[in-house]
């Protein structure tokens, strides 16, 4: 696990769109950004791996941070948001799990802790291709819907009880007749396994819930969107139709 006190050989991860190499000022921006915010966390001075593009596509200096904290040359892994490792839940899980394996601490600025679930929507919330399953319809269905009096007021589900009661993983493990065994040990600490898995289904509901009011029906399948819009999913009809996609709906 990792270690509770200051690290000693961090490292910080940033990744430019807008960069066209390594050097330019922007890279160069973006790298001081990275070294001073770290250094207000009272960590040393960071070993920065930057790369160049958007989240999502294959980064080398992404990859060789990943050979740098299995080979045990970090004990902690800065970045600003769980978006620069990735665009997808996948990746995020994955960089975590890796941090997690080899006791590197994962901080992100905007979140703190690795596993924000607001965070996490925010990695998928302009995805164009989801496939709604049985347990994300199940968990909607019981949802705590009230009225969130926020400005003018409109229904929201509880973020404080999402499915009824303030201890949520065990909701969605009741709610998906997951056996106490398989996700908690005795003391209710949740097996990482388990905590991903609840994590991401419960993240994914958001895209779920856009996809059933959008298309007035909630039910398993493959569904697409032409633009960020959240009406704007429609079932994927082409992945139906094909061989692979016949057992969905």
């Amino acid at each position: 696990m990792p270690t509770t006190g200051l690290p000693v050989r961090p490292a910080a991860y940033i990744r430019d769109a807008d960069g066209t190499n390594a050097d330019d000022s922007d890279i160069t921006d973006h790298r001081a950004m990275a070294i001073g915010l770290v250094q207000g966390l009272g960590w040393p001075v960071p070993v920065v791996y930057a790369d160049i593009g958007p989240p999502g596509r294959p980064g080398s200096q992404l990859a060789a941070l990943g050979e740098a904290i299995a080979a045990g040359r970090h004990d902690a892994v800065f970045a600003t948001h769980p978006m620069m490792i990735g665009d997808d839940l996948g990746q995020i899980e994955a960089f975590d799990r890796l941090c997690t394996r080899h006791g590197v601490r994962l901080r992100y600025r905007w979140t703190g802790g690795p596993r924000d679930p607001r965070a996490l929507f925010d990695v998928i919330r302009r995805t164009n291709r989801f496939t709604v399953t049985d347990e994300h319809v199940r968990l909607l269905r019981r949802a705590h819907v009230g009225w969130d009096s926020a400005e003018f007021g409109a229904p929201g589900i509880s973020p404080k009880r999402p499915y009824g009661n303030s201890n949520v993983f065990r909701d969605i493990a009741e709610i998906l007749n997951v056996p106490e065994r398989e996700w908690a040990d005795t003391d209710e600490e949740l097996f990482p396994d388990a905590e991903w898995r609840f994590l991401r289904l419960h993240v994914e509901t958001a895209i779920a819930l856009q996809i059933g009011l959008a298309t007035g029906e909630f039910r398993a399948g493959r569904y697409v969107r032409g633009n960020e819009w959240h009406n704007s999913w429609k079932r994927d009809e082409a992945h139906d139709r094909s061989p692979m996609g016949r057992d969905e709906g």
